[in-house]
């Protein structure tokens, strides 16, 4: 019996476009807004080598200003500190927040992308050692105190 009032919908998704490049990209969609974002990194490093955003349907006319800071990300490394730089480059008053939420969405992938390429073909043993190495502390299931691993298939 009730309407939904809002719905919002991320879809990511990532390839490997070269030996060394992987190319991520998400769109948001709701009732206000397409948007998309496009980061193309180095598989090795995560330097972000080429970064786009279309803004294909805002609320308003202005929002779409803010889409050109985003090229000032190229260059940058997705590491530590990212969000900080994300966030001085394209949010705030003069920002986007959505641009925000994606560029680190898309930068996530990038890193979720890096993780597969870098375990493709491990044994399960191996592929924890890896993930426990990149993902420490990054949540319950890398928590570095843990010694049992055997529940993470």
């Amino acid at each position: 019996m009730y309407t939904d009032l809002f719905k919002r919908i991320k879809t990511i998704k990532a390839k490997l476009i070269s030996n060394n490049k992987i190319k991520t990209e998400t769109e948001m969609v709701d009732d206000q807004h397409i948007i998309k974002v496009t980061i193309i990194a180095n598989k090795d490093d995560l330097k972000i080598l080429d970064i786009k955003a279309r803004m294909i349907n805002v609320p308003y006319e202005i929002c779409l200003k803010t889409a050109s800071k985003i090229k000032k990300l190229k260059g940058a490394k997705i590491q530590d500190g990212f969000y900080s730089k994300v966030k001085e480059v394209i949010g705030g008053p003069e920002g986007c927040m959505h641009l925000v939420d994606l560029v680190m969405d898309t930068a996530r992938g990038v890193f979720q992308a890096s993780l597969k390429i870098e375990t493709r073909g491990l044994k399960i043993e191996e592929q924890r050692e890896v993930l426990m190495k990149r993902l420490k502390n990054s949540c319950l299931g890398y928590n570095e105190l843990r010694k049992d691993l055997s529940d993470l298939k």
